[in-house]
């Protein structure tokens, strides 16, 4: 029996002063309706950060925070007056000055001016309304965004009882059980979503609860359905990641999973491990981009170098044969960057159409390293690699790193040394840009699992972001002075660098 699926991806909840407004498409939903569509079901994707001009409207409001309750109320500012206000103050005053003002903790209270970024409830209601469908799908992509996709399912099961809502993502597979206290959600899907999706649909699962969908082998995944897609209009140059200077773009996964065991991410947990899909069914999405207009491709693996001599020469080749331009979201491990990575890196510079955007080169802290600076670590261990970076800036590749500070084990003058030593990576022309992350103690990581405790508030959903101050350490137990030295990491390195919306909440270009 064929069904009607709507897949909706909610406004976004942020932090105005802290975080950024990112967007870009949302691959697990695509790969769920893609699959479901075609199995004959009628399927529809909302994407309500960016439908119908959606990204422009942005409404301001407080949210106060204390134990377990929370309370919201809308500002009556414009978010582009507030900050505009926030730049002024962050370009004049120090550190000290502007967590005086901006600070979100008041003893046992936490107070966040919040920005809702994308369409109204109503509006959501509306489309709903039209296509009256019988199941509704609603991601947590991250912790941060919760609340917004528990207002959306609350308030289309109070206006269509009869409708399913399923909830998936990040956030319910660490916490199903939590999530389920909501008697609105019918199903908690933990895992991959795309087989229990199908599942649900066709009638293979009627009891209210929690559906395993386990980790699935990306070959398994359907190719990616553009007609799907395409009511969700994204800007030509991304929120999320580098301007790809007018080149339409889209976000692409050539694997998933990763073999280190980073304890912020979950990529990295014993059951993700590394699958990718075929080479034909790349080659037959890469023709489909290019026939929707894509030029561009937002690679998203966790471990795009894995097997490099192999996959890596493979998937070059595919984008070559496609002449897509490329640059990396997700992350190219500094380890990986080996003299035969940078060839086949160079060599896709110089031949044919299509050339390397950027690169993202983390370097972030490795499972066991909580003291110390990660840069100092790998200039340590991998002093060879750097020249190897530099490589490919010379090249015409733009490649920006980053840094987690607030670490469980780090002290203010691990904190400070580090970005001394970011500056002189910049200056050094290893880098263009150092992003500025901040512990983000996120559900379903080792780090979550053993620093709890570090937490302000284990309900600041806000805060369970890359760029939020969340977290206490070891060392460092006031949480404003891990404000401060977020604030001082972003103006010092402001002065040596270009920093843009998409990876800065405070940027200077």
């Amino acid at each position: 029996m064929t069904k009607k699926i709507m897949l909706i991806k909610p406004a976004y909840e942020t932090d105005a002063v802290w975080d950024t407004v990112r967007t870009s498409q949302p691959l697990g939903l695509w790969w769920i309706g893609s699959l479901l569509k075609e199995r004959a079901h009628e399927v529809r994707i909302l994407d309500e950060t960016v439908r119908a001009g959606a990204l422009q409207k942005k409404v301001l409001f407080r949210r106060e925070v204390a134990g377990a309750e929370t309370k919201d109320e809308e500002l009556h500012i414009t978010y582009a007056n507030f900050q505009a206000q926030k730049m002024q103050d962050f370009a004049a005053m120090t550190s000290v000055e502007f967590v005086d003002k901006y600070s979100s903790f008041f003893g046992e209270k936490i107070v966040r001016t919040m920005v809702r970024t994308g369409n109204t409830l109503e509006e959501t209601l509306a489309e709903v309304s039209k296509m009256n469908p019988n199941i509704v799908g609603i991601p947590v992509f991250a912790s941060c965004n919760y609340p917004s996709a528990l207002s959306l399912a609350k308030a289309v099961k109070e206006s269509f009882p009869e409708v399913k809502i399923v909830m998936g993502g990040q956030h319910v597979t660490a916490l199903p059980d939590e999530v389920l206290q909501h008697d609105f959600i019918d199903y908690a899907v933990t895992g991959d979503a795309v087989q229990a999706m199908v599942k649900i649909v066709e009638n293979e699962v009627l009891t209210r609860g929690r559906i395993h969908g386990g980790v699935l082998d990306l070959s398994n995944f359907p190719l990616l359905d553009m007609e799907l897609m395409a009511e969700n209009e994204y800007p030509l140059q991304p929120t999320h990641t580098y301007d790809t200077k007018g080149r339409k773009a889209v976000d692409y996964m050539f694997s998933k999973g990763c073999y280190r065991s980073c304890e912020f991410c979950v990529a990295g947990e014993r059951e993700n491990k590394i699958s990718s899909t075929q080479l034909g069914r790349i080659d037959e999405q890469l023709q489909r981009f290019v026939d929707a207009g894509i030029e561009e491709i937002v690679v998203q693996d966790d471990a795009f170098l894995f097997k490099p001599e192999r996959n890596l020469n493979e998937y070059l080749n595919l984008m070559k044969k496609h002449g897509l331009y490329w640059q990396d979201n997700g992350g190219i491990e500094f380890e990986g960057l080996t003299p035969a990575v940078i060839d086949q890196f160079l060599e896709y510079q110089l031949q044919g159409q299509g050339k390397i955007n950027s690169l993202y080169v983390p370097l972030n802290p490795r499972t066991g390293q909580h003291s110390e600076s990660a840069l100092k670590d790998m200039r340590e261990r991998f002093a060879e690699h750097f020249p190897h970076v530099k490589q490919l800036r010379e090249a015409g590749i733009y490649v920006c790193t980053s840094e987690i500070i607030g670490y469980p084990g780090q002290s203010l003058e691990s904190m400070n040394d580090d970005i001394k030593l970011h500056q002189e990576l910049v200056n050094g022309g290893y880098v263009d840009k150092s992003m500025t992350f901040v512990t983000s103690t996120l559900p379903g990581t080792k780090l979550y699992r053993g620093y709890l405790q570090h937490i302000v508030n284990l309900n600041d959903w806000a805060a369970y972001s890359n760029f939020v101050p969340q977290s206490r350490t070891d060392k460092v137990q006031e949480i404003k002075s891990i404000e401060r030295i977020t604030i001082e990491r972003n103006q010092q390195m402001n002065k040596v660098q270009k920093s843009y919306p998409w990876g800065s909440a405070f940027p200077n270009f």
